[in-house]
């Protein structure tokens, strides 16, 4: 079929499934550096996971070991993508949670303020 050897054709498995694992890693990079994951859907890492699973169990059915060891590497990577997104939505909806509660603190003191204005004139 071709002249490489086996082990030729196997490091090329390797050298391409490790490249095509790591195209995750500047998305967590970006991810870490913003503190925001808003624009990931859960959907799509959930459908990317149920595609990644069923690969790996057809690599390791074929024993294509370059094949099923980059799998590997791109569901860890992509693991950590989703707990860095359940991380940091969570901050932030406490941040909002917060801020949403200090308007409200705010607008009871302007409204205490303009009802003690309205006392002092009256006085």
């Amino acid at each position: 079929m071709t002249n490489l050897s086996t082990h030729e054709v196997e490091a090329i498995g390797y050298v391409g499934g490790v490249v095509l694992a790591l195209c995750l890693a500047p998305q967590i990079i970006q991810v870490v550096r913003t503190k925001s994951a808003e624009d990931i859907s859960y959907a799509w890492q959930g459908l990317y996971l149920v595609g990644l699973s069923i690969n790996l169990a057809y690599l390791v059915l074929l024993g294509a070991v370059a094949g099923y060891v980059a799998v590997i590497i791109e569901i860890a990577l992509l693991l950590v993508l989703v707990v860095c997104k359940f991380f940091f939505d969570r901050k932030r909806a406490q941040q909002v949670r917060n801020e949403g509660q200090f308007m409200q603190d705010e607008r009871l003191v302007v409204e205490g303020d303009e009802k003690s204005d309205r006392l002092s004139l009256a006085v």
